[in-house]
C-alpha cells in the first residue's frame, strides 16, 4: 500500500509541468519531462519503472518532427527507456503529489520571486518518490561534465575527441552496453542491457563485457565497473590520464603543424 510521496526534486519537475499545461490549457504531453532531467534529479530506471507500474506516471518516446505545432510521441512501454523517453504525471500521480504537498513535504513555489522557497528536499531524499515495502537507493546526479561519445556506425568510443576504443571485429556485448549508455545520455549507471537468455549466466556475461571494455583501450581514459549486484554497469573518467592524453594530443598536433610549415 502506498502511503505518501517522499520529497524529491523530480516530483517538483513533474508537478510544475502539469501546472504549466493546465494553466495554458495545453495537452500535458506538450510539457512532458525528458528522462535526462529526471536522471539529473536523481531517479534511476528502476525508480521510473516502479512509478509506471503504480500508474503514477506515463511514459512515451518523443519523435522528431519538422513541424513546429507541438511535440509528437509514440508509446514507450514500461520496461525500456531511451534518451527520447518523456514522462508526465497521471491523475493518480497528481492526487498523490497534492496529498504530499498539503503535508508540507514538497517545496512550494514562492509567488514573489517564482523560485523554490526551499532549495532542497526537506526529507532525507531516499527513493523512490513513493514509499513502498521495498528499499530503493537514490542515485547521485551525474556531476561529470565530460562524457564519452559512442559512434555505432564507426564503432568508436571517444572522450573529448580522443579515441578510447575502436572495434574492428564484432563485439556485440560491448557494443550493446555502449549503445545503451549513449542512448541514455551517459548516466552514472545503467541496468544490464544485454538480452536475457536462459542458457547464459547473465552476471558472468556482464562481468566479461565489463572486463573487455576496460581492456585494450587506445587511451586509458574510462573505467567501467559492476554495481556489486550483477544487475548494472557504472562508468567513470580517469581524470589524470585524460589530462595527460589531452596534453600529448595537443603536443602531437603542434609538432605536426610545425613539420607541415617547415616543409612548405
Amino acid at each position: 500500500m502506498i502511503e505518501h510521496l517522499n520529497a524529491h526534486p523530480a516530483l517538483q519537475l513533474l508537478l510544475q509541468a502539469y501546472s504549466y499545461a493546465r494553466e495554458l490549457q495545453r495537452p500535458h504531453w506538450d510539457f512532458a519531462i525528458e528522462i535526462g532531467e529526471l536522471r539529473d534529479a536523481g531517479l534511476t530506471n528502476n525508480d521510473l519503472r516502479w512509478l509506471l507500474l503504480h500508474d503514477l506516471v506515463l511514459h512515451r518516446r518523443e519523435v522528431k518532427s519538422s513541424q513546429d505545432d507541438g511535440r509528437r510521441f509514440r508509446d514507450g512501454g514500461q520496461w525500456k527507456f531511451s534518451k527520447r523517453s518523456c514522462f508526465v504525471l497521471t491523475d493518480k500521480g497528481l492526487q498523490r503529489a497534492n496529498e504530499s504537498r498539503s503535508q508540507g513535504s514538497i517545496p512550494q513555489r514562492s509567488p514573489e520571486n517564482n523560485e523554490d522557497s526551499t532549495s532542497a528536499p526537506t526529507a532525507s531524499g531516499t527513493l523512490p518518490l513513493l514509499r513502498s515495502p521495498g528499499t530503493f537507493t537514490a542515485r547521485a546526479p551525474n556531476t561529470c561534465v565530460t562524457k564519452p561519445t559512442w559512434d555505432p556506425s564507426r564503432q568508436e568510443l571517444r572522450v573529448k575527441g580522443l579515441l578510447v576504443k575502436r572495434f574492428r571485429l564484432s563485439a556485440p556485448n560491448q557494443s550493446r552496453v555502449l549503445t545503451a549508455f549513449e542512448e541514455e545520455g551517459w548516466p552514472p549507471r545503467i541496468d544490464d542491457p544485454l538480452p536475457v537468455s536462459a542458457s547464459i549466466d547473465a552476471k558472468r556475461r556482464l562481468h566479461d563485457a565489463i572486463s573487455s571494455l576496460n581492456r585494450n583501450q587506445k587511451n586509458t581514459l574510462l573505467r567501467f565497473k559492476g554495481d556489486g549486484q550483477g544487475l548494472g554497469i557504472l562508468w567513470e573518467l580517469i581524470a589524470p590520464r585524460l589530462d595527460e592524453a589531452s596534453t600529448a594530443d595537443q603536443t602531437s598536433k603542434e609538432r605536426a603543424s610545425l613539420a607541415a610549415s617547415a616543409s612548405s
